[in-house]
């Protein structure tokens, strides 16, 4: 069983999950994942899911994992809680860490507002999709000076592919409202910005950085960059909690490095997957 009675500072959302009966779908869905995941998690994995504010990422890595064994990607069993969250059975093995960023600190001016309800339908003025960006370029940061520490560290080798996993499910509900002209996923890691209206064509304009509020600026085109060669792709999703399909890999997107050390091999992951073409640095689906 996924969920585990009462204890002392446990995560609101788990509780709410756990003892509210007009949840008891999502709650379902979720031992439902477990069943698939538990046989590969480390012995912690629930401990830490029940922690407060802890949920959400580790729901992330929960329905990551499933969605990958569902879609017939190969999952090695973790033993330790240290290193890479998920690690995938191939030659050599990929590890994948995943990450549920959250809307930023109350302190900060970029921080992503709360997505305002009325009457179960949302109130958007102004789409906060720079803060939105924002919050998911820190993360691909946070992940990837995680990996130079496993590097450091003898975690990962230096020819082992390694992915960040990113998930926008604790952003709000914002999700897929960020999602146009294209998935944000593009915007942090290939510099896709707005889209421009042309007679000429339309076409989604370049935006290698993105503005902070303090009129400094983050790098957005972290794919084009060798810098992160060490990084092979990027997985990202949009679900949340309340609304995940029972097949979460259907709404996952990997974007390969075109320039990464340790490529990642076709066939190993079935979900869309996307690639750069060299001659003209356009992005097309992986066929």
């Amino acid at each position: 069983m996924f969920f585990r009675p009462y204890q002392q500072q446990e995560d609101h959302l788990y509780a709410q999950l756990r003892d509210d009966q007009k949840y008891s779908k999502a709650k379902d869905q979720i031992e439902y994942f477990w069943s698939i995941y538990a046989p590969y998690a480390d012995n912690t994995f629930i401990i830490q899911a029940q922690k407060q504010n802890q949920f959400k990422q580790r729901w992330w890595e929960l329905i990551l994992a499933a969605g990958l064994i569902k879609s017939g990607t190969s999952v090695c069993k973790k033993t330790t809680p240290e290193g890479p969250d998920i690690m995938v059975d191939s030659n050599p093995t990929i590890f994948i860490e995943a990450i549920a960023p959250t809307r930023g600190s109350c302190m900060s001016k970029d921080q992503l507002p709360e997505l305002e309800f009325r009457k179960n339908k949302p109130i958007v003025k102004d789409l906060p999709k720079r803060q939105f960006l924002l919050r998911l370029t820190s993360a691909f940061r946070e992940k990837f000076k995680k990996y130079e520490l496993y590097r450091k560290n003898g975690l990962i080798g230096c020819n082992d592919p390694y992915i960040i996993a990113i998930s926008s499910c604790d952003l709000s509900d914002y999700g897929d409202l960020m999602d146009f002209p294209v998935s944000a996923a593009f915007s942090i890691v290939a510099g896709a910005g707005d889209l421009v209206l042309s007679e000429n064509g339309n076409f989604v304009q370049y935006q290698p950085t993105i503005s902070k509020s303090n009129l400094s600026s983050v790098e957005a085109n972290s794919f084009l960059n060798l810098q992160y060669s060490g990084v092979s792709g990027f997985i990202y999703s949009f679900s949340n909690v309340l609304n995940c399909p029972n097949c979460p890999q259907k709404e996952f997107i990997l974007i390969r490095n075109p320039n990464a050390q340790n490529k990642i091999s076709d066939g190993i992951f079935k979900i869309e997957t996307w690639d750069c073409n060299d001659l003209n640095n356009s992005w097309h689906k992986h066929k």
